[in-house]
């Protein structure tokens, strides 16, 4: 009798360890995994941020570039352009040395998307030696569309339209109205109080960035580009 009470309790020893052992090592990795997207989602934030200060950078509408207009010969643009060149060039091998630098956190198909956007950033450039707006431009336009499938990259892999969803429904489960009032509340309706508690919610984050100098919690490049 003692001896079958002894193996009960080891075997229940035994099994206690089991979960104790597997409740660590599962805390371990989602504690690894909270890390890792922590790292992931701050990488896009700064690359893709980085990636939008070049291309307001890069624009025909903005110095030294957009003085083509006022310049009237081709000798005189190219007189006058390349003492500005190696500064503009700068931004594209800037831009390219930070993504090689933060490509550990990167899928492999948005980091090689990432370097050819650094490296039409650079073509831009190069371009613009050429005294030919029209020819400007279209480099322009490619960048604008390179930009606009990275945020849409960028979204997919973190599955923002998800986290929305899901962002959605919380806030909403979270308002305290019972039951019988929500049945009571239209499905459209509904929707526009989701959607004005979000709108609230960025505002608020919104003055306390610009009270505190701290980073918003959304970011502004989950906003969908179609």
């Amino acid at each position: 009798m003692n001896d079958g009470i002894a193996i009960f309790n080891i075997i229940i020893l035994a099994i206690n360890v089991g979960i104790i052992y597997w409740t660590l090592i599962h805390n371990k990795k989602k504690d690894f995994e909270d890390q890792l997207f922590k790292e992931k989602f701050d990488t896009y934030k700064d690359l893709i941020e980085s990636a939008y200060d070049a291309l307001k950078k890069l624009d025909i509408n903005s110095s030294p570039f957009v003085e083509i207009y006022d310049i009237k010969t081709k000798k005189e643009w190219e007189e006058y352009f390349p003492k500005m060149a190696a500064k503009m060039f700068k931004i594209g091998f800037g831009l390219e040395d930070k993504i090689r630098k933060k490509s550990i956190y990167l899928p492999a198909n948005i980091a090689e998307k990432f370097i050819e956007y650094s490296r039409l950033c650079v073509w831009y450039v190069t371009n613009c030696y050429h005294y030919d707006t029209g020819l400007i431009i279209d480099v322009q336009d490619k960048l604008w569309d390179l930009f606009f499938d990275l945020t849409n990259e960028i979204r997919a892999d973190l599955k923002i339209d998800l986290i929305d969803e899901s962002l959605k429904k919380r806030i909403f489960e979270n308002m305290n109205w019972n039951r019988e009032i929500k049945t009571k509340i239209p499905e459209t309706m509904q929707n526009h109080l989701i959607q004005f508690s979000l709108k609230t919610l960025y505002i608020r984050q919104k003055r306390e960035k610009t009270a505190n100098k701290t980073n918003i919690l959304i970011p502004w490049f989950i906003v969908k580009y179609n």
